[in-house]
């Protein structure tokens, strides 16, 4: 497998080496379409109510793959073109699926062993979603000919602008009833255990298998977990599969991308990840095979300070991760979301206008609503449109051609000038698998560490950069930031890493070390040489032990740390998890204590600092409260702004730009005051601002 994603890897990266970079110079907005369920009279009733909306950009046929070949071999290509025609005297342009998520019924039915199968033996439905078994050799087969046949029909049409490679495949990853024990999945399994281990005496050293006696003699003996049916007994078997399944997915995609390419595709190539914390955007490999990055949201309509937490991370990974600055939204909500029926409350018009200027306020380029038209039929017939089921425009409507106007006003500008970053937050996939496997401690605490991370800086005006281990090695590209951050890098264990660090901070950079870093070799097992080690001559300490306290809340009282005077003397309740490291310092300054119940915890450091060359490390032993993560981050960093008054209210996020510009995005539907400096005046608006003013619910404003 490894020489064949090689072969496939060179040949995309010489393929798209010659294509056109995506334009700048606009802003693409618009929807998912699904002409193949509607009438032609339809169609362009719809189109010409997107053009009146200033729509840019539409995709289309990403799950149309029986509608193009209804039987096998037998293509009927009419109907897109059309489509695509019509779209095309319009000036519209389209992203085109490549269907490999819903393979036609005809498939199934000729070819029973292509199914996707379960630990207990059963086949999936043919009529879900990613039914089929990725590695089957059939299901590769009929795909390949499909793609290759499909590209080169459209390949050279003056409305395509992307290709988009499969649909939402990384919500597989970690979902144990996605593990798939289909025959090739087996074979395939055991192809990645020999290009990653060599041999099983390779496997049982670094997995550390003589644990009771849990060696293997060879690797085709090893068998997929079954956590749906199994106790997690052995997770570190689990978390190689996690890793085996992205490998897996990566080597799809890559597959997918060298037959496009092959049949002379030049087009931007995408797909469309979601916020699942395990998608392995910014996976190495990932850049190799992908143009840009696409993302799916789905914004809850109440107001939820945890999701748009949560989102800062999500879009800054998926916007930095490609070195491009930008990302795509290929998805997000439109109406109600729902199924056989509705499953929650609609939106308010300012909500879904805050909810796409939000986006690109992140750097997004493109934006598409799901859904275009409506569903009549199919899994979800009550999912929200801009058109209701007779074609005709939803009251939403409006609020989208309000967009429309505000992208055809600013989108040149907005793609001109890019998030400007000054802080980067180290975090990839293997580090969150390693994580989601080995968590350490409850309450979901390294996750929400991670997310507060990214969060904080845009609460404190600034932007932030995702960078993987890939990058970090090199200390040359450190060099842009002003701070970076270690975000519960569990498996931090490269060297190349950690010389590139030392050199960040003796330049003069502030490197934040938060807990839950670099407890474990990559393949899972805890070090026995102190946690955090390997960053003793940074943090000036290292890590004996591990402690939780208490485990609800209402012990809160007893968790607490105490701040030295360098920190303003200030007392800090222990965040998630109540979880504590307990740390040996060295030639680092202890600049707060742990003021807890246990007795070999308390008076411990709870927080140090390392000072050496021109700049200096803060090595954090448990999880601060967000309030407080804030306020340490700021102080440690001497963060301030000209503009605006530092921190921003929970209910704020800030982007600035590289034209000195800074958006503020009120996430909630309450009025929410922000505290300016000076005067300033706000693009959308035309408005003056001065001292204190309140932001109507959802406003988004773009400070100059």
């Amino acid at each position: 497998m490894n020489k064949q994603y090689f072969v496939i890897m060179v040949i995309s990266w010489m393929i798209a080496s010659i294509q056109p970079a995506p334009s700048q110079e606009s802003f693409l907005y618009g929807a998912s379409v699904y002409p193949e369920i509607m009438t032609k009279e339809d169609q362009i009733k719809m189109l010409d109510l997107f053009q009146q909306a200033n729509y840019t950009v539409l995709r289309v046929g990403e799950s149309a793959w029986g509608n193009i070949e209804t039987e096998p071999g037998k293509y009927d290509f009419g109907w897109l073109h059309f489509f695509l025609d019509e779209m095309n005297k319009r000036h519209m342009k389209a992203i085109l699926g490549t269907c490999s998520y819903v393979a036609p019924q005809w498939l199934a039915a000729q070819h029973p062993e292509v199914l996707h199968m379960f630990a207990n033996g059963a086949t999936a439905h043919p009529m879900g979603r990613r039914s089929v078994c990725l590695n089957n050799p059939v299901y590769r087969q009929y795909l390949k000919n499909f793609i290759l046949a499909y590209a080169k029909e459209f390949k050279d049409h003056p409305a395509i602008y992307a290709w988009q490679v499969d649909n939402e495949r990384d919500a597989e990853i970690g979902n144990v009833d996605k593990f798939c024990y289909n025959p090739a999945c087996v074979a395939a399994w055991h192809q990645w255990l020999k290009a990653t281990y060599s041999s099983a005496e390779e496997m049982n050293k670094r997995m550390g298998l003589k644990s009771w006696g849990m060696q293997f003699l060879k690797l085709e003996d090893v068998p997929i977990p079954r956590p749906s049916i199994d106790p997690p007994d052995q997770p570190i078997m689990d978390l190689a599969y996690t890793r085996f399944q992205k490998d897996n997915i990566l080597d799809f995609f890559a597959e997918q991308v060298n037959i496009l390419r092959s049949a002379g595709v030049i087009q931007t190539v995408l797909t469309d990840w979601t916020p699942n914390k395990l998608a392995p955007v910014d996976d190495p490999k990932t850049k190799g095979i992908l143009d840009i990055s696409g993302l799916n949201t789905y914004e809850p309509s109440e107001d939820a300070d945890w999701y748009w937490e949560q989102t800062t991370c999500v879009q800054d990974l998926h916007r930095s991760v490609n070195g491009n600055n930008r990302f795509f939204e290929t998805e997000t909500r439109v109406g109600v979301t729902g199924g056989n029926q509705m499953w929650g409350s609609v939106h308010m018009p300012d909500q879904l206008k805050m909810w796409v200027l939000e986006a690109a306020a992140f750097g997004a380029i493109g934006v598409m609503h799901w859904s275009g038209n409506r569903w009549a039929a199919g899994h979800w017939p009550h999912w929200g449109g801009v058109l209701d089921w007779s074609g005709n425009p939803e009251p939403d409507y409006q609020v989208t051609a309000m967009n429309g106007a505000f992208f055809k006003q600013w989108g040149t500008i907005i793609t001109a000038n890019p998030v400007k970053a000054t802080v980067a937050v180290i975090t990839d996939f293997d580090q969150r698998s390693a994580l989601n496997t080995f968590p350490h401690a409850n309450n979901d605490a390294w996750y929400r560490i991670l997310y507060q991370s990214f969060d904080a800086f845009h609460r404190l005006a600034l932007g932030v950069d995702g960078l993987n281990m890939q990058s970090a090695s090199n200390s040359n590209n450190l060099k842009k930031y002003s701070v970076v951050v270690l975000a519960c890098d569990a498996v931090l264990d490269r060297k190349d890493v950690v010389d590139a660090l030392r050199t960040f901070v003796s330049q003069g950079g502030k490197l934040i070390v938060t807990c839950f870093t670099a407890y474990q070799s990559w393949d899972g097992v805890m070090r026995t040489d102190g946690f955090a080690s390997n960053l003793k001559e940074i943090t000036g300490c290292y890590v004996q032990t591990l402690r939780q306290m208490a485990w609800s809340a209402d012990q809160k009282e007893y968790s607490k740390t105490l701040w030295t005077k360098d920190f303003q003397s200030v007392i800090t309740p222990i965040g998630a998890g109540f979880f504590c490291e307990m740390m040996v310092p060295g030639k680092g300054k202890t600049v707060a204590t742990f003021e807890v119940r246990d007795p070999y915890v308390t008076g411990k450091p709870a927080a140090i600092v390392n000072t050496f060359g021109n700049g200096s490390s803060l090595k954090l032993g448990y999880c601060p409260e967000q309030e407080d993560y804030i306020k340490i981050i700021r102080q440690f960093c001497s963060i301030d702004n000209e503009k605006i008054q530092l921190p921003l209210p929970i209910e704020i996020k800030s982007v600035p730009r590289t034209d000195n510009s800074l958006f503020l995005i009120n996430t909630s539907g309450k009025i929410t005051d922000v505290q300016f400096k000076k005067q300033v005046k706000d693009r959308i608006s035309g408005k003056t601002m001065n001292g204190k003013i309140s932001l109507a619910p959802y406003e988004v404003c773009w400070i100059e």
